[in-house]
């Protein structure tokens, strides 16, 4: 059965359900369409498998299953729908019920907020919601029964659905595919229109695959403030550190200019006093940096380095600081990972942070530094601000000592943080990291379990192999 032309009487060659003769599908949808079948058709979206009935020419009541696809002219203005109807063949009083349980699976689909989607053993889609059909392309209809996953993402992405997918096209599909075809956990995805899409997967026993999609953008926004008053907190924080310890420096300053007046009165050797506001202008000028290491506006001198390289020379120096009670384990990767970073900084942030394992492990333990290169995904970007999916290079560095609460670890980087006794650290050596880090276009993850242990990963973006890679304006400067 074909249905022509909404409110269009059919020729004599086709066949149409007793009193559905010049009547629109509108006026069809009040009356016995399936629930929320008037929403769908006023908004032009397809439908799939409506089980409808009608009465055939004997008066016998019959069941029929349709679907309809909108139909637009150039000018994307709406023609009507064009589709197919398929006889639902046995008994009537069957069919009724398998009408009605359909009907009943289809508005419970329909009455979710979530995008809803099962694919068969074959990834072929069986059903879905109109909410999991996020195609706005009224010319773009993959989105229908029967396709198969991997061509509705291939062609989300084609037609610049992902934005995460513009850059590295494939690496991103597959990764989707192989979430699909293995989930775990959630994946989340952001829109063209700027919606973010928390997805849920999971197996079915015959083999097919369940989707649910969440619009989480409201959370993401909250998430996005909660992030700026933490940064708010941070500044605050921050402001206070720097007048304390300037306070002192120009204390000691101040102390010492007096005590050179007096010794010029009396004629007495001015050269402690002088040393002493040297080794304070030195303290000053050495806070100034960590404070421009945190803040991402250091000078640096980025050139593209091995990082096997560099754990290799760390692991002579450690071996040297460290007393026997620790253990020194250095795994770098199996092949070469080139970053573009200033070679001396990172060497010096991982030495800080293998320093901190060892202040957290007094009674011995293990110290590990290993590397590795691999494609980061959306997954990941998604829980990391102003980071992209790609290839990068992972540094980790890893204590088996007392670990930290989760609320010490998300306040880790603050400047001027610290859980050390007094004299024992400034608060801004894990932070100076951070800022190092992020200034060379990577960022840093903690995670730590209290009494177990604590691992730090520095990730740093992959360069390329036969990349023309050559030292630019450090990343974060004005103008950048």
């Amino acid at each position: 059965m074909t249905i022509a032309g909404a409110g269009k009487r059919p020729g004599a060659n086709l066949f149409l359900p007793l009193g559905w003769e010049g009547v629109s599908l509108d006026e069809l949808a009040q009356g016995s369409f399936p629930a929320g079948a008037a929403n769908l058709i006023r908004e032009r979206k397809p439908f799939f498998d409506w089980v409808v009935p009608y009465s055939d020419d004997s008066q016998t009541e019959q069941m029929v299953l349709l679907n309809g696809e909108p139909v637009f002219d150039g000018g994307l203005d709406f023609r009507g729908y064009v589709g197919t109807g398929r006889a639902v063949n046995g008994n009537s009083d069957t069919a009724t019920r398998n009408a009605q349980a359909h009907e009943l699976l289809v508005g419970a689909m329909e009455s979710i907020s979530e995008g809803f989607a099962l694919y068969d053993a074959d990834d072929r889609l069986v059903i879905f919601n109109s909410n999991y059909n996020f195609f706005k392309d009224r010319d773009l209809r993959v989105m229908r029964k029967g396709s198969r996953f991997e061509e509705i993402v291939r062609a989300a992405a084609d037609h610049g659905y992902y934005p995460a997918a513009k850059e590295q096209k494939a690496p991103w599909i597959d990764e989707r595919i192989r979430y699909h075809n293995d989930p775990k956990g959630l994946f989340e995805v952001q829109l063209c229109d700027g919606r973010w899409l928390q997805i849920v997967e999971r197996k079915t026993s015959s083999g097919g695959t369940v989707t649910v999609n969440t619009d989480i953008t409201a959370k993401k926004h909250h998430d996005e403030a909660q992030r700026q008053a933490q940064k708010l907190q941070a500044l605050g924080q921050l402001t206070s550190g720097v007048a304390h310890d300037f306070s002192n420096v120009l204390l000691a300053l101040e102390c010492n200019f007096e005590q050179l007046k007096l010794a010029v009165r009396t004629g007495k050797s001015p050269w402690t006093h002088l040393n002493a506001c040297g080794a304070a202008v030195e303290i000053a000028q050495g806070l100034t940096q960590r404070l421009l290491a945190f803040a991402r506006r250091q000078p640096l001198q980025p050139s593209v380095v091995d990082v096997n390289e560099i754990l290799r020379e760390l692991h002579s120096i450690l071996r040297s600081t460290f007393d026997e009670t620790i253990a020194i384990e250095i795994v770098p990767a199996a092949s070469s990972c080139p970053v573009l970073v200033d070679p001396t900084q990172l060497q010096s942030a991982l030495l800080n942070l293998s320093l901190n394992a060892r202040d957290a492990m007094p009674d011995g333990g293990i110290l590990r530094i290993d590397c590795r290169s691999g494609f980061l995904g959306q997954d990941w970007a998604s829980r990391h601000l102003d980071m992209k999916p790609g290839s990068y290079v992972t540094i980790s560095v890893a204590d088996n000592g007392h670990g930290m609460t989760r609320e010490v670890a998300e306040r880790a980087v603050e400047p001027f943080f610290t859980t050390k006794e007094p004299g024992k650290g400034s608060g801004l050596g894990l932070s100076m990291c951070y800022g190092f880090i992020k200034q060379s276009g990577g960022d840093i993850e903690i995670e730590s379990e209290l009494g177990r242990r604590t691992v730090i990963r520095i990730v740093l973006p992959k360069v390329e192999t036969g990349t023309d890679e050559r030292p630019g304006r450090p990343r974060g400067d004005p103008g950048s």
